[in-house]
């Protein structure tokens, strides 16, 4: 047996240049939407995280005054919360997590 050594050409240059280009120009396109949506995104969570650092009432409208961590202290001191979180991660594991893996089995089997 002989072994057969493949010749292989250096990468164009013209290729290189035509990908950032295209690079370039798909970038400026999406720019304008980028400008749009991505203060769309982020102001809500910016605005979710002064909202839980205050006494924010929805229903009633008296001014926000600044508390820090204690709406969080008194979510964690909440047994509501703990019997709602235990109630969930029952579900999640009772529902969500076997079917995930029936559908995750099938898919491999079939």
């Amino acid at each position: 047996m002989t072994a057969v050594a493949l010749a292989t050409s250096p990468p164009d240059a013209i290729g290189d240049r035509a990908s950032r280009a295209e690079r370039r120009s798909a970038f400026i396109l999406l720019a304008p939407a980028l400008l749009f949506l991505l203060p769309l995104s982020i102001w809500p969570f910016v605005y979710l995280l002064y909202a839980s650092l205050t006494s924010y009432q929805l229903a009633i409208p008296i001014p926000m005054t600044f508390v820090g961590w204690g709406n969080f202290v008194a979510v964690l001191k909440n047994a509501r919360f703990w019997h709602s979180l235990e109630v969930t991660a029952a579900f999640a594991l009772i529902s969500v997590f076997p079917y995930s893996s029936y559908a995750g089995w099938r898919s491999r089997c079939c």
